[in-house]
């Protein structure tokens, strides 16, 4: 252990010789670490983590079109959430999911 702390107290004297090298050195450690675990979260959640249903192979989307007006991808409002759930005889159950994230500040 004496010649390791020995070069580990030089590394340290040297260090603090060149506070900016040592500065720029440590801001990009933590910004390598930081991406990493960034990324390997956001890979984590969406392919290696199994989604929460018995049968994710069996899950379809469902949107609405409106020809007359030229709308290809119409999202389903609440209403006909409930319409499609109470009428609907090919789907098991339908869920509703929205893709949009809110900020909510303030006391209301």
């Amino acid at each position: 252990m004496g010649p390791l702390t020995t070069q580990l107290r030089q590394v340290l004297r040297r260090l603090g010789r060149a506070p900016i090298f040592t500065a720029v050195t440590l801001l990009t450690l933590a910004v390598g670490i930081g991406a990493n675990m960034a990324i390997f979260s956001v890979i984590n959640a969406v392919l290696l983590k199994p989604l929460p249903y018995p049968h994710p192979e069996e899950l379809v989307a469902v949107w609405l079109t409106a020809p007359g007006i030229n709308i290809k991808d119409l999202n389903l409002a609440p209403a006909h959430y409930f319409i499609f759930r109470e009428q609907s005889r090919t789907f098991e159950d339908i869920g509703l999911y929205m893709g949009h994230s809110v900020n909510i500040t303030g006391l209301g």
